[in-house]
């Protein structure tokens, strides 16, 4: 079983306008309790961990430079967030992809 990673979108991003400030589940990333944003500017940073054996230990944040499809998962709801070089390039509903595009995505097709 895969470790999700928590990935929040940041208000401000006319991409992610109707996703602004809500946190979803990604495997296609870290795997280890990690926290991500996509700011709004667009960039995915690592910006944190939820890890239970290393409480109070802060990590600088850092740029992700992922290049794909990511599938972001919530309640009743999956999405996937296409990334080049870090920078996000699109976020659409898993409905709006072809089976072939599933097939590439980097992480499981799960709700949360």
């Amino acid at each position: 079983m895969a470790i999700p990673d928590d990935i929040y979108i940041e208000p401000g991003n006319y991409l992610t306008a109707e996703l602004a400030a809500k946190t979803f589940a990604t495997v296609g990333l870290s795997n280890c309790f990690s926290k991500f944003k996509i700011c709004k500017e667009g960039h995915l940073w690592r910006v944190g961990r939820d890890d239970p054996s290393r409480i109070n230990t802060e990590i600088a944040a850092v740029r992700v430079p992922f290049h794909g499809d990511l599938a972001l998962t919530s309640i009743g709801a999956i999405y996937v967030a296409r990334f080049n070089s870090g920078c996000i390039e699109w976020i659409r509903p898993i409905d709006e992809l072809s089976a072939d595009s599933r097939s590439l995505l980097n992480g499981p097709l799960e709700e949360a």
